[in-house]
């Protein structure tokens, strides 16, 4: 609720002085820590230190006025950095004209709601979410019967330990009495009971948000499914049973968000979901919907988010996903689709974020979807069928991604080089699960290759601590000359297990001895050069020299004197050796 501060006459003087000291009842402080960050980045703070005796309170930044008689009929104090505990007698109470009130936001310190809000019978919209109430919502506040808007969702963070909740005919009086109600935001609170099916009385509801209210029983979807609703938020009532309805001419046309993940909603995605033409939001994730996804969806011109992850749908993707022009998010991860990922994908130039993995797709990857410039996320993993070269053109094209997980499947070829060159990447999987954090951690353990490794395409890597090449189904020897190169200088964990090491390359000691004292290697951790063709032991003498905690060199033709290398080098931070 957001007001401005306009009017053609003085604020009351009574207006003035109940203002002032509903300021003086609480501290001004920093805003609360329990709130999420991601709040600040769209909530301005109002400023209440702007409210003085000697100014008109009319012009107080978020207070309104009626034009005509001066009386405070709005006040917006959203995000105020309020502190300390709401009284039962506020003077807030006093404000008898008032239509608009928003306190959320700020910190109430687990106060109690008070029941003195029903002295504020003109009350239309009234919103005190995220502020920290605790305890019984009170009933008596059910008589503001023009209410069109209230709000009284808690905080995830305190929800736990000091929950709002109500008794069970709360919601049975609230269908009975706020008759003209459009948006009722109750998340976080302790309903416990189920949702009455007289709650269909309110027709003329827009929004209803109950995310995790502990809800539980069966609910007739249809009971919320009018003509006029536009948003329903039922998601993490995991006892909450239902089931999506045919959706035809006479129930939802306007609606525009639905999310009912982590509920038990079950049964299939009826052929009649095409017909929510306003779609924008489908969430129906960690459910146990079935059944396949209707070719319809492609009607849903509007929708921005298709996340069905986690449940236990099946069969193909539709062909034409890609007619989905203005989807930014899709989250199939976890289902048991199979077929071919659809070509057309590439056309969805707006997405942002794709989850696909841990499904049963076959054939390759889209050939070009290097084209989705703005793609952040992508996750195709665990798809254990999904083989072939690994052809996703140049994709340095893709400047925003951050995350590339394609661990888990069959897929062969050469790793393309301008991967990494993308400044925005952050975390790449390939082939199995071990996460590549700000370009410190890269494992392509088992890479199936199947052709020459060039070894440069790291040299970009300039933060690069951890690397793990084992096992590689290349053809190439491993050049250490190349690969232990001045640009790799953080470089502090190795791990060449399985390959081929050119003994030649690792018998030269001052090459070896140079490339580390160059790449900083006083502080390595690790160096695993285990079931290689390694057969110079001399060449220890440029790694025993450094701080070494792990040293495994098992499985290798190892020959000459060991013992001498032993006794000259300084291994006091030597934890674990295999030699066998």
């Amino acid at each position: 609720f957001l007001y401005t501060c306009a009017s053609l006459t003085y604020c009351r003087p009574d207006q003035r002085d109940a203002l002032l000291e509903f300021k003086s009842e609480f501290e001004l402080r920093n805003p609360p820590e329990f709130l999420d960050e991601f709040i600040y980045d769209y909530l301005v703070p109002v400023d209440v230190n702007s409210w003085a005796n000697s100014s008109d309170c009319c012009y107080w930044d978020g207070i309104t006025c009626d034009v005509t008689s001066g009386v405070v009929i709005g006040v917006d104090l959203t995000f105020s950095c309020l502190h300390g505990h709401f009284k039962p007698n506020s003077s807030l109470f006093g404000l008898r004209h008032l239509q608009d009130l928003n306190l959320a936001y700020n910190d109430f310190n687990a106060s109690p709601i008070p029941s003195g809000f029903n002295k504020l019978m003109g009350l239309r919209r009234l919103n005190l979410s995220h502020s920290w109430f605790s305890g019984q919502i009170p009933p008596e506040n059910l008589h503001l019967t023009k209410l069109v808007s209230l709000g009284l969702s808690s905080c995830f963070n305190l929800s736990q330990s000091r929950p709002l909740f109500i008794e069970k005919p709360f919601l049975v009086q609230l269908a009975q009495n706020l008759t003209k109600l459009r948006h009722l935001y109750m998340s976080y609170v302790n309903i416990s009971p189920e949702i009455p099916q007289m709650i269909s009385n309110l027709t003329s509801l827009r929004s209803i948000h109950l995310h995790k209210c502990h809800l539980f029983g069966r609910l007739p979807l249809n009971a919320l499914l009018s003509p006029a609703i536009k948003s329903i938020d039922l998601s993490t009532n995991p006892y909450l049973e239902s089931y999506l309805p045919e959706l035809n001419g006479s129930n939802s046309l306007v609606l525009v968000y639905l999310d009912l993940s982590e509920t038990s909603l079950s049964g299939n995605i009826p052929d009649s979901i095409g017909n929510l033409k306003h779609l924008n939001v489908l969430k129906i994730q960690d459910s146990n919907i079935t059944g396949k996804i209707p070719i319809s969806i492609v009607s849903l011109s509007h929708l921005t988010s298709l996340i069905l992850s986690s449940s236990k749908l099946s069969g193909s993707l539709p062909s034409s996903i890609g007619n989905l022009s203005y989807l930014n998010t899709l989250s199939l991860s976890s289902n048991n689709f199979a077929g071919e990922i659809p070509s057309s994908i590439q056309n969805l130039n707006r997405l942002t974020y794709v989850d696909v993995g841990n499904n049963e797709f076959t054939g390759t990857l889209p050939p070009n979807i290097n084209s989705l410039s703005n793609l952040e996320y992508f996750d195709a993993s665990l798809n254990f069928f999904l083989s072939g070269p690994l052809e996703i053109g140049n994709i340095s094209s893709m400047s925003k991604l951050r995350e590339l997980d394609l661990s888990q499947n069959d897929l062969t070829g050469p790793i393309p080089s301008t991967l990494f060159t993308i400044p925005s990447l952050e975390t790449i999987l390939i082939h199995i699960q071990t996460k590549f954090v700000n370009l410190v951690y890269l494992d392509l353990t088992y890479f199936k290759t199947q052709e020459p490794f060039d070894f440069g395409i790291f040299w970009h890597l300039k933060l690069l601590k951890v690397l793990f090449l084992s096992h590689l189904n290349a053809t190439t020897t491993i050049d250490l000359n190349i690969l232990l190169s001045s640009h790799l200088k953080s470089l502090t964990t190795l791990g060449l297990s399985g390959n081929h090491v050119s003994p030649r390359n690792m018998s030269s000691v001052s090459i070896l001895s140079s490339q580390l004292n160059r790449l900083e290697m006083s502080d390595c951790e690790a160096v695993d050069l285990s079931n290689n063709n390694l057969s110079v032991p001399h060449c220890l003498n440029a790694l025993i020299k450094r701080s070494l905690s792990a040293l495994n060199l098992g499985g290798n033709h190892l020959g000459g004197k060991l013992a001498d290398i032993f006794l000259n080098g300084s291994f006091q931070d030597l934890s674990l050796i295999a030699l066998v």
